[in-house]
């Protein structure tokens, strides 16, 4: 095919409107999430199913799972191929793809019988990359009007579950779903305006497989195959290798697992709200640490706070002002923080956070904040001398269903959990997001192959400084 359409789109896709959205968790869209224990293994991979979109001109992979030597027949219009599951279940068929366009029905037959319907043969385009590929359309200027004239049945998409694992991963979470006024708020909006420009220009049915998580770099979606002759990654390499073996849970960075190491705080429970903290020493906030000692040093320290709320609580509101608080719920905001941040309401976590500075703006789940006594707890890792609270006291705030504000500046209670100073080690990266080598390639790149794709790549920023990672066609 001509790729000429494409890249015309990939140009209109680059100069897209800026998005208009608050951070308001982290990191930004597309986060990804442990893997879970291993799932069952399901017939057919969860990336072919209705309303898909599968590769036209060349040879589409499709592959699940049987028992041994389960023989498995494919059939797609009047095509049909087979293949055999092996020693490992997995079993992987090519079939010729019938005419462009459709709806088919694909027929997948072997110790059972599945039926996909309402699939469409046309480009599938893989949308890599961190949040700006991952930003939904809903988030972008004009949003509602775009979203509302968004009735494009030839044009799918599958968002790639966002998971990071220390391990080969062999299935994933997701569904393909057809671009509608009720789908299009989720759609990756370079993704969508991309979509749409190509498939007016060259009128085929266009798939888009959305595998990106924001802030991550370019290591963790390669393969470790692929990293270790360049050895500029052999000390991560080595303590993913270290931590496999140690049978951790798979964090996918390197903070969480310091954490779970050197953090009291963490292991004593510090952000449980009937813990007794009358021992600990009452500080001001913004700030905390020249009264704990350790003005100029790196430190880790909990912070708590009781807050009394009225009986009953904020309703929200339909007129609230959304840079505050979203859809009018409740919000904890925190201003911008040096280094590290994990944030709790009732000893429940509700957002935490490494973006310097990037304000935190925490969403509170219904049902966590309770009429009457309340109490927030902040664990804040400090690693410069002009770190911690960097905010000013009125930034500081909890938002009630979108309507007052109660100031958190003040009189807050803290305890110092980990002294930082040498030669306590510190982690390798601060970065509560997926940042190790080679996890969102186990997790999230490697369970899509082989399938038969296009290419439309983004190149992982916060790696540039590194090396020239990029990709184009």
């Amino acid at each position: 095919m001509s790729f000429k359409p494409a890249q015309r789109a990939s140009i209109a896709a680059g100069l897209l409107l800026a998005a208009s959205v608050a951070a308001f968790a982290q990191p930004t869209p597309g986060q990804a999430t442990p893997s879970a224990t291993a799932k069952p293994l399901p017939f057919v991979s969860p990336l072919f199913a209705d309303n898909m979109v599968l590769q036209r001109g060349k040879p589409d992979a499709l592959w699940g799972w049987s028992d041994p030597g389960d023989n498995i027949r494919v059939q797609i219009g009047e095509n049909t191929a087979t293949g055999t599951a092996g020693a490992d279940r997995r079993w992987v068929v090519r079939i010729q793809p019938p005419a462009t366009g459709g709806p088919y029905t694909v027929t997948i037959t072997g110790h059972q019988t599945i039926e996909l319907h309402n699939v469409l043969f046309g480009d599938v385009w893989l949308c890599g990359g961190q949040s700006n590929m991952g930003l939904p359309l809903r988030f972008t200027k004009n949003a509602d009007d775009e979203i509302k004239a968004a009735n494009y049945p030839e044009i799918r998409f599958f968002a790639v579950g966002g998971h990071f694992a220390y391990h080969h991963v062999d299935v994933i979470d997701g569904n393909w779903r057809v671009v509608s006024p009720q789908t299009a708020s989720s759609v990756s909006a370079v993704g969508y305006y991309f979509a749409r420009k190509v498939q007016q220009e060259i009128h085929v049915p266009i798939g888009l497989v959305i595998d990106s998580v924001g802030g991550t770099p370019a290591e963790a979606w390669a393969s470790a195959a692929a990293l270790r002759p360049l050895h500029d990654f052999d000390v991560p390499l080595a303590e993913l290798d270290r931590l496999q073996a140690a049978n951790v849970p798979e964090y996918g960075n390197y903070v969480m697992h310091w954490y779970d190491q050197y953090d009291i705080g963490q292991k004593a429970h510090w952000a449980a709200p009937d813990i007794d903290d009358t021992t600990w020493k009452s500080v001001q906030v913004p700030g905390g640490f020249a009264e704990l000692g350790l003005p100029d040093t790196p430190a880790l320290v909990w912070f708590r706070k009781d807050v009394n709320l009225p009986d009953p609580l904020p309703k929200p509101s339909t007129q609230a002002d959304v840079s505050q608080s979203p859809r009018g719920g409740n919000m904890l905001s925190l201003g911008e923080i040096e280094r590290m941040d994990t944030a709790y309401v009732n000893g429940t976590e509700v957002g935490g956070s490494a973006w310097v500075e990037n304000p935190r703006r925490y969403i509170i789940s219904d049902g966590i904040l309770k009429p009457g006594r309340n109490v927030i707890a902040i664990r804040v890792l400090k690693t410069k001398p002009d770190g911690g609270f960097l905010s000013k006291p009125e930034d500081l705030l909890l938002t009630l269903g979108g309507q007052s504000s109660i100031p958190l500046a003040g009189h807050w209670k803290a305890k110092l959990s980990v002294d930082a100073r040498p030669p306590q080690p510190l982690p390798m990266a601060y970065e509560n997001w997926p940042v190790m080598p080679t996890v969102l390639y186990e997790g999230m790149l490697a369970p899509i192959a082989p399938l038969s794709l296009s290419l439309f790549c983004s190149a992982a920023r916060s790696s540039v400084d590194r090396s020239e990672f990029s990709a184009s066609h």
